[in-house]
C-alpha cells in the first residue's frame, strides 16, 4: 500500500522535469542587434558612444562581454585590442537598451594619433547569453571611423 503514495511523487517530479527541458528547447537564442550607434565626433577630452540594442525575437538577453579594437589607417594598420569587458547588461526583449561607453581621458583626437592618425576605426564587438540560463547565445559587432 505504500508504493501508491512513492509512484505519484515519481511521476510528479518526472513531469517537472520533462516541462523544465521542454521549455529550454522551445525558447529560441536571442537575436540581439546592434540598432543605433552615435558617431564619434573629433575634439574634446570627453567624449560618449552611445550603443542601441535590440532583441529582435523578443527573447530577453544579457550581454556579457565587450571588446574593442582601435585600427589605425594605411595599408598596414597599428592595432589595438582592449581587455574583455564583463558585465551585465539587460536587454528586454519588448525595448530597446541604449548602452553609453565614455573616453574621459584620451578624446578622440588622441585616440586617432595613438594608431598613426585619420581616419581610424573603433571596432566593437559584444557577446551575451538569454536571460533565462539556457546559455544560448549571440554576437554582434558594429564599427565607426573617425
Amino acid at each position: 500500500m505504500q508504493k501508491k503514495p512513492l509512484i505519484g511523487l515519481t511521476l510528479a517530479v518526472a513531469l517537472i522535469t520533462l516541462v523544465i527541458l521542454g521549455c529550454s528547447s522551445v525558447t529560441p537564442a536571442p537575436e540581439v542587434r546592434i540598432t543605433n550607434i552615435t558617431p564619434l565626433s573629433p575634439g574634446g577630452k570627453d567624449t560618449v558612444v552611445t550603443i542601441t540594442f535590440e532583441s529582435k525575437n523578443k527573447v530577453d538577453a544579457i550581454i556579457t562581454t565587450q571588446q574593442d579594437r582601435l585600427i589605425g589607417p594605411g595599408a598596414t594598420p597599428l592595432t589595438f585590442d582592449s581587455e574583455i569587458i564583463h558585465y551585465s547588461f539587460f536587454i528586454s526583449g519588448t525595448t530597446t537598451a541604449t548602452m553609453s561607453i565614455t573616453y574621459t581621458n584620451a578624446g578622440i583626437a588622441a585616440l586617432a594619433a595613438s594608431v598613426g592618425g585619420s581616419p581610424a576605426t573603433m571596432w566593437y564587438k559584444f557577446s551575451g547569453e538569454d536571460a533565462y540560463g539556457y546559455n544560448k547565445t549571440f554576437i554582434d559587432s558594429v564599427s565607426i571611423s573617425f
